[in-house]
């Protein structure tokens, strides 16, 4: 059974409260891949993503856009607590892996 506030992919309709969620939530998540950068172990940066992917997954179909917006707002807060606050002066000398990269870098 389904929480209540969570419905069936196949009969939930957007409205353009969804959209902006939506948008919203994909920022956020780039910006939860984007932190991982700094991580300096890979098994660490690894089972930091996974984690990220498993909330972000556990919370896919939600459609009450107020528990969505809660989720968003504690989703912050994990990312601002958990993830180091490395700049790119701190790269390795050899840059980060090739997915990493930035555009025009190579």
């Amino acid at each position: 059974m389904r929480p209540a506030g969570v419905l069936r992919k196949e009969k939930f309709a957007l409205r353009l409260e969804h959209f902006m969620l939506k948008s919203q939530v994909i920022s956020l998540y780039r910006k939860a891949i984007r932190g991982t950068r700094g991580i300096p172990f890979d098994e660490a940066r690894y089972e930091t993503l996974k984690w990220f992917r498993m909330d972000f997954e556990r919370n896919r179909w939600e459609s009450d856009p107020d528990r969505i917006k809660y989720q968003i707002q504690s989703m912050q807060r994990e990312i601002k607590n958990s993830l180091p606050n490395y700049d790119l002066s701190m790269r390795p000398a050899e840059g980060f892996p090739r997915f990493w990269k930035q555009s025009g870098t190579e």
